[in-house]
């Protein structure tokens, strides 16, 4: 598999670099001014380009491969 970094958009590491800090979907959309949606939808992009399911398995894989 390719670098993490390399196939993830800035935003989904953004998000992803937030989710490793523990912070709740609400928190991460308050930190980047972005919608709780956006939010969402970035970490489902984000899980099918890790082909993870969950959270904690696509912090597992980004913190992996970087």
């Amino acid at each position: 598999m390719q670098r993490t970094g390399h196939i993830l958009t800035p935003r989904q590491r953004e998000i992803i670099e937030l989710m490793i800090k523990d912070l709740s979907d609400k928190m991460i959309a308050d930190t980047l001014g972005i919608s709780v949606h956006t939010v969402k939808a970035q970490k489902n992009l984000t899980y099918k380009i890790l082909q993870v399911h969950t959270g904690p398995g696509a912090v597992a894989r980004y913190l992996q491969a970087s």
